[in-house]
């Protein structure tokens, strides 16, 4: 293995992390900031890259920005006050009772100048700060980039600035987007795309048996199009934290999934 990928490592209120609490207090389930900051050292230590999972497009309830339920003190969230310097991180019909929902959650408005900066704007912002001592991270994964959303904003927007913002920290910093996709895999705002075009694509095929053979090589066609060198850094993944895993239907699909597996490992990409 040359490198080690770190799932949300933060508080949360989900059992998988995503939508962390805390950008700045790991999670009792992985140790403390200590423990991370060892792993880290070791990872270094041993010639192997380290890559963190970046969970931008929405928060938890209860996290420091949104304090739904007054846990977090003294500084009050969005739901405590109108007033909060967190208020502009999200869109309120009627605040407190009406707002964005997104997968159990608040989305978070990424266009707003309180959300940058917290999360990659400044210099102690939540990816400046990882990828600096005594951290040292050498990647981003960026969990559901499709669904980040703001005001007078877009994806590439957003994209472009926050290659800028962590590159200038640290100009081989991997960044890699979680897409569904082709468009922004050809935005030049990512270094590698976790790559659910293919998966959902596969998926459909081979074990739903939901299109024929001309809509997969049609999908497949877009992807063979690419630069080699962007197709070359795909991670053409067939199982995720959130979908149903392959070996799951195994006893019932062995052949299907077997092709699968052929079509992932010769397919460009990695």
């Amino acid at each position: 293995a040359g490198g080690v990928y770190v799932n949300p490592m933060w508080t949360s209120e989900s059992n998988a992390g995503y939508g962390p609490n805390n950008y700045y207090e790991i999670s009792p389930n992985f140790g403390n900031e200590e423990d991370f900051i060892e792993l880290c050292r070791k990872v270094h230590g041993k010639g192997m890259k380290l890559m963190i999972d970046a969970v931008f497009s929405y928060s938890q309830p209860n996290s420091i920005f949104t304090n739904m339920n007054g846990h977090h003190q003294p500084l009050p969230g969005a739901f405590e006050s109108q007033d909060s310097a967190y208020n502009s991180m999200f869109h309120f019909e009627k605040w407190p009772t009406e707002y964005t929902h997104k997968w159990g959650g608040i989305e978070n408005d990424l266009g707003s100048e309180t959300a940058r900066n917290l999360l990659w704007r400044r210099e102690d912002s939540v990816l400046q700060r990882y990828l600096r001592e005594p951290y040292d991270a050498d990647g981003w994964r960026f969990d559901a980039i499709a669904s980040y959303a703001g005001t007078d904003t877009d994806l590439e927007r957003i994209g472009a600035e926050i290659r800028a913002c962590t590159k200038g920290v640290k100009p081989d910093v991997l960044l890699t987007g979680e897409d569904y996709g082709v468009r922004e895999i050809m935005s030049g705002n990512w270094d590698s795309m976790q790559n659910s075009f293919f998966l959902f694509s596969a998926k459909l095929w081979f074990q739903q048996g939901q299109f024929n053979q001309s809509w997969l090589v049609d999908r497949l066609g877009m992807l063979a199009k690419l630069p080699r060198t962007v197709g070359l850094c795909l991670y053409n993944n067939y199982d995720l934290h959130d979908v149903k895993r392959l070996i799951m239907d195994y006893e019932n699909e062995r052949y299907r999934i077997k092709g699968v597996w052929l079509l992932q490992m010769t397919f460009i990409g990695a």
